[in-house]
């Protein structure tokens, strides 16, 4: 799957859920996670225009694609305010729901990958559909990650995959990674990083964060 979420929008058979399971505890480096949960924070500058009536919802998009085949998973949703640039807090309990993390095989363990997204709820459900609800906006830098364990052979597929550029850093729970570009090669890669505000913006503005990392 491309980098941007929308190109989801052309591969039929997604399945879109909405995910939340027992809390789970982690720490940093990562948006500051309590036992009440873990919060995202920053900022939505920009939108497509609204292609239909419904309010206007920030979630997070986790995207299976390692061996699940392109299942897309919503966890989470807060409003939207319509004056722009709005702040916005998302707070996340427990873990993603069923079939949100990528399984890395032969019991190494699971993954997690997701993309801040702004959608137009108009069925009023507070749950993403892709396939009927407009895509309007994308986190264009971060990504958010998810590991309910940390274990040696989890590192080991890591390694293989070669995606995220500093994996000592990663622990069980939520955290956040920043986008970086790889020229002369096929995909981008992910840095973990410590808490910063995610800036949202317009689809059509999201392609230049180097999130092109499968």
């Amino acid at each position: 799957m491309n980098h941007r979420l929308s190109s989801a929008v052309a591969v039929s058979g997604l399945v879109w859920l909405l995910g939340c399971g027992e809390d789970s505890k982690s720490k940093e480096p990562g948006p500051l996670q309590e036992e009440a949960g873990f919060v995202l924070e920053g900022q939505v500058v920009s939108l497509d225009a609204a292609s239909q009536a419904g309010a206007t919802r920030l979630t997070i998009a986790w995207e299976n694609w390692m061996r699940s085949g392109d299942i897309i998973v919503s966890q989470g949703s807060v409003a939207v305010p319509q004056s722009l640039p709005s702040a916005y807090s998302l707070r996340l309990t427990g873990e993603p729901g069923p079939g949100a993390l990528n399984d890395l095989g032969a019991g190494a363990g699971f993954l997690g990958t997701g993309r801040i997204a702004v959608y137009q709820d108009v069925n009023g459900d507070d749950r993403f559909d892709l396939e009927t609800e407009p895509l309007r906006g994308l986190s264009a830098t971060h990504v958010v990650l998810y590991a309910p364990t940390v274990t040696p052979a989890l590192l080991s597929e890591l390694r293989e995959w070669n995606g995220i550029t500093n994996l000592e850093a990663l622990v069980p729970g939520y955290q956040l990674a920043r986008g970086v570009c790889r020229d002369g090669t096929s995909f981008d890669a992910l840095e973990i990083v410590p808490a910063v505000p995610v800036s949202v913006v317009s689809e059509s503005e999201s392609d230049d964060g180097c999130l092109n990392y499968h």
